[in-house]
């Protein structure tokens, strides 16, 4: 006689675009005025392959597990709510979420420290309860939003462009100890180059895979402000109005 084990009924496993259709209906579920399009989908897939750490879907797509993500893409398409979503989706320790800007502020309160803590000292602590810390070997995976948005700023009268010091640090961090580093950013290799000089940017392709927005993804922190549905209202009147006077 089969024992209960053996007619038990296993849970079938979902194919890839079946739980991207899922995360698709999740994403416009949790994310206020997101919705999945033809433009955003292969964005949200190459996300999922990563994060689900899907080996075949990463290699259709020329992505890499051993390096971070770098989000592109025009203002307002929704790289930050996305990054926050996938990290709150994660099993832990999840990589964590901070603005650009923060730490420039926080730069000019506390210094040096700053560019340390999200550094060569990004690791993750454990307090033995005898004194002082012990530091895992388990590097810390920040994202840094907003890259490009925040202001240099100057320390006793030095300059200090605090982004691209860390960004410095990470990358001999990754290649000692396997240190991941995410980013999201509105700029193009260009403009990188220009704010943080040819040094750092060489070393984007070493840490990043590039996961772009078309350019002209919609900024939808506009289209779905109540100005602009004012806006499409009228102009939906004025069109009503035209074909009735052509009809």
């Amino acid at each position: 006689m089969a024992s209960p084990s053996d007619t038990k009924t296993a849970t079938p496993r979902l194919t890839f675009e079946q739980l991207l259709d899922r995360v698709c209906q999740l994403l416009q579920a949790d994310i206020s005025n997101f919705s999945v399009e033809a433009s955003n989908k292969p964005v949200l897939a190459a996300l999922l392959a990563y994060f689900s750490k899907n080996s075949s879907e990463c290699q259709k797509r020329g992505l890499s597990l051993q390096k971070g993500l770098f989000l592109s893409g025009p203002v307002g398409c929704g790289k930050t709510s996305l990054m926050r979503w996938f990290s709150k989706a994660q099993p832990r320790p999840r990589f964590l979420l901070v603005s650009s800007r923060k730490i420039a502020r926080q730069f000019l309160e506390d210094g040096y420290a700053v560019i340390d803590k999200y550094g060569y000292k990004s690791f993750r602590h454990k307090h033995t309860g005898f004194g002082s810390q012990l530091q895992y070997d388990q590097p810390i995976t920040y994202c840094f939003d907003d890259l490009g948005l925040e202001p240099e700023h100057r320390r006793f009268g030095n300059d200090c462009n605090v982004m691209a010091e860390i960004i410095l640090d990470r990358y001999d961090q990754m290649k000692q100890y396997g240190m991941l580093t995410h980013m999201t950013s509105n700029l193009n290799a260009e403009e990188l180059e220009q704010h943080y000089g040819q040094r750092v940017r060489s070393r984007f392709k070493e840490m990043f895979n590039l996961i772009s927005f078309p350019p002209d993804a919609p900024d939808r922190r506009v289209a779905n402000s109540p100005g602009h549905h004012t806006v499409l209202r009228a102009k939906r009147e004025l069109e009503k109005k035209r074909i009735q006077q052509d009809g």
